[in-house]
């Protein structure tokens, strides 16, 4: 499934204010979940801070993974789904399995307590 990139300041600052706040050990996930007429379609951002992974081969290495994670994802039909993901434990310390495995592992057991996802 295709994902739509949040980008801009104004969709993050909506969804941060507004958006169903679900927390994970490394993740913490802000979603809106709308039903809708048309075709089903997630939109996603991700922020990592150089906090929790100061190289910006981490950054990056997380931000795609999670956006990949997201696109395996399926949703129920007639469902829009908005996340922002936060990485929120430093992570910059493990090799990258066990960073993939932290990310799959929030991400997997958050994306099922969102209502459009099954």
């Amino acid at each position: 499934m295709k994902i739509k990139h949040i980008l801009k300041t104004k969709e993050f600052r909506f969804l941060i204010e507004n958006g169903r706040k679900l927390r994970g050990e490394t993740v913490f996930l802000y979603a809106d979940v709308t039903k809708t007429s048309g075709e089903s379609r997630i939109s996603a951002g991700v922020t990592t801070s150089k906090k929790y992974a100061p190289r910006a081969v981490t950054r990056n290495y997380v931000k795609r993974f999670i956006y990949a994670e997201l696109r395996k994802s399926t949703i129920q039909k007639n469902t829009n789904i908005r996340i922002i993901a936060r990485l929120m434990k430093t992570v910059h310390d493990l090799p990258r399995k066990e960073i993939a495995g932290r990310i799959r592992k929030d991400l997997t057991s958050l994306m099922v307590q969102i209502d459009g996802v099954e």
